[in-house]
C-alpha cells in the first residue's frame, strides 16, 4: 500500500485512497483501494478496490496509482495516474523508457466515497504535452486538487522527454484549470 490521497471526512467517517500492489514487485503496477476510519484516523479498515485496470489498449491498462480525491456537487471525483504497456511489445510489459512510456491522468466518479467508481472516459483527463521539450512531455502524474474562486485547479508533476534517464531530477509542478471537476482542463503553459 502506497501513495495515500488526501483524507476526506464524510459525516464523521474518514476515507483515504491509495495504491495497492498484489502479487507483483513495486513499480508501475497497482490498483486503487479505499480504507475508512470511524475514530478520526487512529485505526483504518480496508474497504475495497475502487479502480482497477482500464480496458486493453487504453491509457490505463497497465496500472492505476497515485489517487487523489475531491468532493463536489454531491459526487466524489477520484483522479489517478494511468500507464499502458510499452507500445510495440508483444509481451505487454512496461519498459519505463523515456521515449514511448508516458503517463496520463484519469478520472473516476461516484455518488458514494466507497464506490462504485465509474471512469469518466476511456481517455485521460490530462495528457502529456506533445512538444518533447516541454516540462511535462513524458510524465503527467500525482494529481492534487483545489477548488478556489469558482475554478478547479489540478496540480500535477511533470517530466520532460528531453531529460531522458535523468528525468526524475528535473521533475517540475504544473497546474491546469477547469470550470467543472470533470474538465476540460486547460494547462498553464509553464511549470510552477
Amino acid at each position: 500500500r502506497r501513495d495515500p490521497s488526501d483524507v476526506i471526512d464524510v459525516d464523521g467517517i474518514y476515507y483515504v485512497y491509495y495504491t495497492k500492489v498484489i502479487g507483483r514487485a513495486p513499480g508501475y503496477w497497482g490498483d486503487i483501494w479505499v480504507a475508512s476510519s470511524n475514530d478520526k484516523g487512529y485505526t483504518w479498515k480496508e474497504e475495497r478496490q475502487v479502480v482497477g485496470l482500464g480496458q486493453k489498449g487504453t491509457f490505463d491498462s497497465q496500472a492505476v496509482f497515485t489517487p487523489n480525491i475531491i468532493r463536489s456537487n454531491g459526487k466524489y471525483y477520484l483522479f489517478y495516474t494511468g500507464v499502458k504497456p510499452t507500445p510495440g511489445r508483444s509481451d505487454g510489459e512496461f519498459e519505463n523508457n523515456s521515449t514511448t512510456d508516458i503517463t496520463a491522468l484519469g478520472l473516476a466518479v461516484s455518488d458514494n466515497p466507497t464506490g462504485p467508481f465509474e471512469r469518466h472516459s476511456t481517455e485521460p483527463i490530462l495528457e502529456v504535452s506533445e512538444d518533447p521539450e516541454k516540462f511535462d512531455s513524458f510524465r503527467v502524474d500525482d494529481a492534487s486538487l483545489l477548488f478556489r474562486e469558482g475554478k478547479y485547479l489540478l496540480y500535477y508533476k511533470g517530466r520532460s522527454r528531453s531529460h531522458n534517464e535523468s528525468g526524475p531530477s528535473h521533475t517540475q509542478m504544473g497546474v491546469a484549470f477547469a470550470n467543472k471537476p470533470e474538465g476540460p482542463y486547460k494547462k498553464h503553459p509553464n511549470p510552477l
